[in-house]
């Protein structure tokens, strides 16, 4: 017995000596897209070798931003798990969705007359080129998405004069960074397309970098959608 005491008195003293820190874990299950709040996380207590490296550890380093991918109840919160919230972008939630998609909203210029929910527009960059090089000078505009659906619209409102809405659309979850970078440094509009009846492709499951200690920045746009030529 007094053997089992030292070993266990022994044991006891290691652990209490052995570093900890608190990192951030996910209070349940939350989804892709969706805008965390602090009700969403919690923290945990890890031994200081052992926790991943990007982890978070305070609630207000993720409350506030949306989530990326799914994040399972229980996992640590890393880094590359979470976007910013940029010039209103934010999810629709409760809202059914196809996998692969999230619903992702923008303060846009509309048409004249407006759209609806239902139609399927083009989203239009205009970019200062100084964005991509410190040299360049002008603007340029690109068409950065194609075939976006309207799932729901915030209009201006009546005899305002504005031309700019809050418009929700379904996205490709891996167009999210790029959308979330343009929204924060361009100008963005959308254009109506013709009606038609086509339904949305398959999401791309092999976007690299969707869970990524890399961020999007000016050269990933520049890269994708070739402003400066």
């Amino acid at each position: 017995m007094g053997g089992f005491g030292l070993t266990f008195y022994l044991g006891t003293q290691l652990a209490s000596s052995t570093p900890t820190v608190s990192v951030l874990i996910a209070a349940h299950d939350i989804q892709a897209g969706t805008s965390i709040t602090a009700s969403d996380l919690t923290t945990k207590k890890y031994l200081s070798d052992s926790a991943p490296k990007s982890v978070l550890h305070s609630q207000t380093d993720a409350a506030g931003h949306i989530a990326r991918v799914d994040i399972a109840a229980g996992d640590p919160v890393l880094s590359s798990m979470i976007g910013s919230l940029s010039q209103g972008i934010a999810p629709v939630s409760l809202y059914p969705l196809p996998d692969g998609y999230v619903a992702v909203q923008f303060a846009v210029t509309v048409p004249s007359g407006l759209i609806v929910e239902g139609e399927y527009v083009d989203m239009i960059s205009d970019a200062n080129l100084s964005l991509f090089k410190a040299t360049a000078p002008g603007n340029v505009s690109r068409v950065v998405f194609h075939e976006l659906e309207v799932i729901k619209v915030t209009n201006p409102a009546a005899g305002s004069g504005q031309t700019t809405a809050i418009v929700a659309f379904l996205m490709d979850e891996c167009d999210v960074p790029y959308a979330a970078w343009l929204a924060a440094n361009t100008s963005l509009a959308v254009v109506v397309l013709p009606l038609h009846q086509g339904g949305i492709p398959p999401a791309d499951t092999t976007c690299p970098g969707l869970v990524s200690e890399h961020a999007v920045g000016a050269f990933d746009v520049d890269a994708r959608y070739h402003f400066t030529g």
